[in-house]
C-alpha cells in the first residue's frame, strides 16, 4: 500500500503542475469569450474609442482628403470640386460642427447597440436569418430636421461674395451670396436633399447581404457557438484535472485543504502577474505601436486601432485581476484551513499529563512491590 500511496501522489503532483500551468491559460481564454461575446464590453470599446467626436474628426478629414483624389472630368467630378471649393472656405470647427449636428455621436452609439443585440439575439436564437438590420430613419428625420442650420451654419462661415463672384447670375457656392438669393438657394437645397434621402432605404437588412457573403448563416453562427463555448467553459477540465488531484494526493480532510490551496495560490500568482502586465501595456502601446510597428493601415485608422488594442488590454487586465484575487483568496483560504486542522488534531493527540506528584506515584507502587515478596516467601 505503501508503494501505492507514493504513486498516486507523484500522479497528483504532476497534476497539480497542469493544473498551475492551464488554469491561467483557461481564465485568459475565459475573459477573451467575455469581452467578445458579450455586448457590454463590445459596446463599452466602440464607444471608448470609436464613437467619439475626436474619431469622426479624422475619419471626416481623411474622406475629405480622398475627395481631393484628382477624377476624370465627369459630372460626379464637377461636383465633387465645387464641394470641396465650398469646403476650402470653411473653417474646421464650423465642418465638424456640421457633421456633428447632422450625425450626433448619441445616434451612432444607438445604431452600434441596435446592431450588436441583433447579432448576439441572434446567437442566441434558433433562427436561420441573422435578424441584423441598420434603421437609417433616426439619421434621415434628424438630417431633414438640422439641414436647414447645417446649410446656415456653413453660409454664414463663407466670405461675402463679389460681383464677380456673381456674374452671370450664377452663384458658385464658395461664397455667401446676398440675403435676397439665401431663401432661393435654401429651398433647392433641401429639395435636392430631400430626393437624395428619399433614395435611400429606411432599413438595412444585413441578412441578405451576410447570406450572399457567407453562404449558409446557421453553420456559421454554429461555428461562433462552438468558440464561445470554448472559451467559456475550457476552465471546467482543469477543474476536473485539480479535482482528481486532490483524490489521488489527499488521504486526510487536512491534506484535502493543503492539496486545493497550493496550486490555487500559485496560479493566482500567475494571473495576476499577467493581469498587470496586460493593464500596463494598455498605458503605453499607442505609443509603442505608432512608433515602432507598423500595418498595411490607413495613417488615420492606426492611432484607433491602438486605442481599440489598448482599451482591449485594459478590460482583460482588469477582468484577470479581479479572478486572480478570488482564486487568491480561495487559495489562501484552503491552507490556512489545512492549518488550523492540523493545529487542532496535534492538541487533541497529546498525552494527557498527570496530576499525581512523583512521590505519591513511587509511594503507590512500593507495597505493592512488597506484598509480592511476602507472598513468595509464603511459599
Amino acid at each position: 500500500m505503501g508503494c501505492f500511496n507514493w504513486f498516486f501522489k507523484f500522479l497528483a503532483f504532476l497534476i497539480m503542475i497542469l493544473v498551475i500551468i492551464f488554469l491561467p491559460i483557461t481564465v485568459f481564454a475565459n475573459e477573451i469569450g467575455d469581452l467578445l461575446f458579450s455586448t457590454d464590453n463590445i459596446f463599452t470599446v466602440v464607444d471608448e474609442e470609436l464613437i467619439t467626436p475626436e474619431f469622426m474628426e479624422i475619419v471626416l478629414s481623411e474622406a475629405l482628403v480622398m475627395i481631393q483624389e484628382s477624377g476624370d472630368g465627369t459630372e460626379a467630378d464637377v461636383m465633387r470640386e465645387s464641394i470641396m471649393a465650398v469646403v476650402d472656405e470653411i473653417p474646421a470647427d464650423t465642418i465638424n460642427e456640421v457633421v456633428n449636428l447632422l450625425f450626433p455621436i448619441d445616434l451612432l452609439g444607438d445604431l452600434f447597440g441596435e446592431m450588436s443585440d441583433g447579432f448576439y439575439g441572434w446567437l442566441d436564437s434558433d433562427s436561420s436569418q441573422s435578424e441584423i438590420s441598420i434603421s437609417l430613419i433616426p439619421f434621415k428625420n434628424n438630417i431633414s430636421e438640422n439641414a436647414s442650420s447645417a446649410m446656415t451654419l456653413v453660409m454664414e462661415s463663407l466670405p461675402v461674395c463679389t460681383e464677380a463672384d456673381l456674374a452671370g447670375g450664377k452663384w458658385n457656392m464658395n461664397c455667401k451670396p446676398p440675403e435676397e438669393f439665401i431663401d432661393q438657394i435654401f429651398e433647392g437645397l433641401e429639395e435636392q436633399l430631400e430626393l437624395q434621402l428619399s433614395a435611400i432605404p429606411n432599413v438595412i437588412d444585413m441578412d441578405e447581404y451576410l447570406s450572399g457573403q457567407n453562404g449558409d448563416l446557421f453553420s456559421v453562427r454554429n461555428s461562433l457557438i462552438l468558440v464561445r463555448d470554448i472559451l467559456n467553459y475550457v476552465w471546467v477540465l482543469v477543474l476536473g484535472l485539480f479535482l482528481v488531484g486532490i483524490v489521488l494526493g489527499a488521504r486526510t480532510f487536512q491534506g484535502f485543504f493543503s492539496w486545493a490551496g497550493w496550486p490555487l495560490l500559485l496560479a493566482s500568482l500567475i494571473i495576476l502577474m499577467f493581469g498587470i502586465l496586460l493593464g500596463s501595456a494598455a498605458t503605453g502601446i499607442i505609443n509603442f505601436g505608432l512608433t515602432y510597428i507598423t500595418f498595411d493601415f490607413p495613417d488615420f485608422a492606426l492611432k484607433p486601432f491602438y486605442s481599440i488594442i489598448s482599451s482591449v488590454f485594459r478590460l482583460l487586465g482588469s477582468g484577470l485581476i479581479s479572478k486572480g484575487l478570488i482564486i487568491f483568496a480561495a487559495g489562501i483560504l484552503s491552507i490556512i484551513t489545512g492549518l488550523l486542522i492540523s493545529n487542532y488534531r496535534e492538541k487533541n493527540t497529546e498525552f494527557p499529563k498527570s496530576d499525581i506528584g512523583d512521590n505519591e506515584l513511587l509511594s503507590d507502587i512500593q507495597p505493592i512491590e512488597k506484598s509480592s515478596e511476602n507472598s513468595k516467601s509464603e511459599e
